[in-house]
């Protein structure tokens, strides 16, 4: 269970955002150096720049989250267009980057859409099982 430097728990919206986080870099870090030994760098590397966007991306909208509480509605429709913009502009980004590391056989591509989905597939599966939430104290 993740806690903060006073060693007191942290809240359901970090506990579950660092969880998603700390599993995706794991999953996108050992998915890379396999893909590194099967394929080459190019694939590698498109799964690293595929998840670190993903992450960002997510990290981003998981603080912007935790500050919707106080805002009023017509802030937070605003914030959340911007936002989303923001977060899908990085993704065109990431992905055109990653198009032009092989535009012979798209492996650059590849691996930065498999990196994205594996953030994807992380989020999934931490929110269903409840892997972030709480465990009893022994």
């Amino acid at each position: 269970l993740p806690v903060d430097h006073a060693g007191y728990e942290m809240n359901p919206f970090k506990r579950f955002r660092l969880v998603v986080v700390q599993a995706t870099l794991a999953l996108c870090a050992a998915a890379a150096a396999a893909a590194y030994f099967a394929s080459g760098p190019i694939l590698a590397e498109g799964l690293v720049l595929g998840g670190l966007a993903a992450v960002i991306a997510f990290w981003s909208m998981a603080r912007r989250l935790e500050k919707f509480a106080a805002m009023t509605p017509d802030a937070i429709t605003l914030s959340a267009y911007r936002w989303t913009g923001i977060r899908l502009i990085l993704y065109a980004l990431v992905l055109y980057r990653a198009y032009t590391l092989d535009t012979d056989r798209y492996y650059g591509l590849l691996g930065a859409v498999i990196g994205i989905f594996i953030h994807k597939a992380v989020l999934i599966f931490v929110g269903a099982t409840g892997l972030d939430l709480k465990r009893e104290m022994k």
